[in-house]
C-alpha cells in the first residue's frame, strides 16, 4: 500500500540531504520535513543548514517521533514569528488576532497558523497564548461553509467558499468543537473532489477526532498509481504516506489521536 509510496520517496531524495517539490529538484523546508513525517530514511540534518522560512512552523509536529530534541528545538524560531496583529480588515473578521504569516510580520494566514498551532500543541503547549490565539484566529477566519479559505471569509460584503485541504488541515490542527464538526462536514466534499490533498487532510482530520476514514481511504488508493506514486510530487505523496500509515497505525507524528466516536 504506502510502502512502495516509501520507496519512491526514499529514491528521490536530494543528494544534499532533503527532498524538492518534484525529484531531481533543489531541496526545500515543507517538502523535506512531510518526508521525514512520511518515515523516509535520512538524516535530518540537511535542516541545519537550510533557510526554512515558514515552514518552520510544520517542524515541531514533523519532527516529534523519530527527532524529538530537533522538534523541541525549533518551538523557539516558531514562537519568534508573528502575522501582523494590526492589519486592516476587508470584511467581517477580526484582523487583529494575531497568527502566523508566509512572511514574517505579514498578513496572518490561515495554513501557517494552522500548522503553527498543530506544531504547539504536538509540544504540549496547547495552553501557550500564541497557540490560544491561533486557535482563536482560525475560528475567526471560518467560512460560512464551513471551510476555510486561503486567509479570510469574505471581502467587501462578498462571501469566500472554502477549501476542501484547508477544512481538513484546520480540522486536524483543532481540539474538539462546533468549528470543528462543521469543518469535518463540509471535508467529507472531498468524496466528490478526490485530489490526494483533500484526501489526505481529510482522513488526518477524521482521525484526530476519532471517526473513520474508511471512505476516503478507499478513493486515496483509488488515485496510486502502478509505480506506487500518489502524484508527481513529493510532499503530496508524502501527504499520502502519513494519512495512510495514521489510518493502518493508529498514530501519527502530527497529532495525538482522539478517542473513537461512538
Amino acid at each position: 500500500m504506502w510502502q512502495r509510496t516509501l520507496d519512491q520517496l526514499n529514491a528521490s531524495r536530494h543528494p544534499s540531504g532533503g527532498w524538492g517539490y518534484l525529484p531531481g529538484q533543489d531541496p526545500v523546508g515543507e517538502a523535506t520535513l512531510l518526508a521525514l513525517a512520511a518515515g523516509a530514511d535520512g538524516d535530518p540534518a540537511w535542516l541545519d543548514q537550510a533557510e526554512l522560512g515558514w515552514s518552520v512552523l510544520m517542524a515541531p509536529a514533523c519532527l516529534s517521533r523519530r527527532f524529538p530534541d530537533r522538534a523541541q528545538a525549533a518551538v523557539a524560531p516558531l514562537l519568534a514569528l508573528e502575522g501582523d496583529p494590526g492589519g486592516l480588515s476587508a470584511g467581517t473578521y477580526d484582523a487583529s488576532i494575531q497568527g502566523w504569516a508566509w512572511v514574517d510580520g505579514t498578513f496572518s494566514w490561515v495554513e501557517p497558523t494552522a500548522w503553527a498551532v498543530l506544531s504547539l500543541q504536538r509540544q504540549g503547549l496547547a495552553g501557550n497564548t500564541r497557540c490560544v490565539e491561533g486557535l482563536r484566529m482560525l475560528v475567526d477566519r471560518q467560512c460560512s461553509d464551513g471551510g476555510w479559505n486561503s486567509g479570510n471569509p469574505d471581502v467587501l460584503g462578498a462571501e469566500l467558499p472554502g477549501y476542501l485541504y484547508a477544512a481538513g488541515l484546520c480540522a486536524m490542527s483543532m481540539p474538539p468543537s462546533d468549528a470543528v464538526d462543521q469543518a469535518l462536514k463540509f471535508a467529507e466534499g472531498v468524496r466528490s473532489a478526490p485530489s490526494v490533498m483533500n484526501l489526505s487532510f481529510a482522513i488526518l482530520a477524521r482521525l484526530r477526532h476519532g471517526l473513520e476514514p474508511a471512505a476516503e481511504v478507499k478513493l486515496l488508493l483509488e488515485r496510486q498509481g502502478s509505480d506506487g506514486r500518489f502524484s508527481t510530487r513529493v510532499d503530496r505523496n508524502a501527504l499520502a504516506i502519513c494519512a495512510l500509515r495514521a489510518a493502518e497505525e493508529g498514530r501519527t507524528p502530527l497529532f495525538v489521536l482522539e478517542e473513537p466516536h461512538g
